[in-house]
């Protein structure tokens, strides 16, 4: 099982002076990695991954999951993807139960009822399956939105800032499942800011930077307090090269 990209590239029209490309970028990520997508807001990190899942048209180049071409017309292969967007947008008046149904007979599971139970089961759901979305708090529905990217146990699952809004155990319930994924052989990329949590669940980081990726091949010689210390650098450089004082 692999993800690639081939001079995979995003040019969006000059708005307000400003105009933003990503890439061209060439990635592999292979069978059983967790990779961390770091960089700062406006980076470009969410536009990757609509690319890498089939929600965006490139301008250039392409992605490939298991040799299949990724792109908005392939049904079929975007069926093999999960995906939580860091703007989760939950239909306000369907329950978490009817949209993990959707979600179970969309993907082709094998037996709806049961996986949808088990699935709100793990995922702590069942006090609120049944109320509306827009009864439900932020980690409710940030708990919803990753059960639906997991309900299919899909080969690539793409998580924009998944550990916001939740609490401690249901982070815990996030990192356990991240770590059986990896020992299941799934491919798994999470952006975050919480450096602490990339350390110890991810085998490999990127870096995006204004559209530009760059990998940090040492990341697999350190513990968890070396990675840490590493993300950490990242993020100081990318604030040395933009910050200014607030009052002179």
């Amino acid at each position: 099982m692999n993800l690639t990209t081939q001079q995979l590239t995003k040019e969006f029209p000059e708005i307000h002076g400003r105009a933003f490309k990503l890439g061209p970028i060439d990635l592999v990520v292979h069978s059983g990695e967790v990779l961390g997508v770091l960089g700062k807001n406006g980076a470009g990190k969410s536009t990757l991954f609509e690319l890498l899942t089939g929600s965006l048209d490139a301008t250039e180049g392409s992605v490939k999951l298991n040799d299949h071409a990724m792109n908005p017309d392939a049904t079929a292969v975007r069926r093999m993807v999960g995906y939580m967007p860091q703007g989760l947008r939950l239909p306000k008046w369907v329950s978490a139960a009817e949209l993990l149904q959707y979600a179970a007979k969309l993907h082709d599971v094998s037996d709806v009822r049961a996986t949808v139970e088990r699935t709100i089961s793990y995922w702590d759901i069942t006090s609120y399956q049944h109320l509306p979305v827009a009864a439900c708090s932020g980690g409710m529905q940030k708990r919803t939105g990753l059960a639906l990217a997991t309900i299919h146990n899909p080969d690539l699952l793409i998580l924009d800032e998944p550990f916001e809004a939740l609490d401690l155990v249901h982070i815990r319930a996030l990192e356990m499942e991240i770590e059986r994924r990896r020992r299941c052989g799934k491919i798994s990329l999470v952006s975050t800011h919480i450096a602490d949590y990339a350390a110890r669940l991810c085998t490999g980081i990127v870096t995006l930077d204004e559209g530009h990726l760059a990998a940090d091949p040492s990341w697999a010689d350190g513990d968890a307090m070396v990675r840490k210390q590493k993300i950490e650098s990242v993020f100081d450089k990318l604030v040395g090269k933009s910050q200014t004082e607030l009052h002179p």
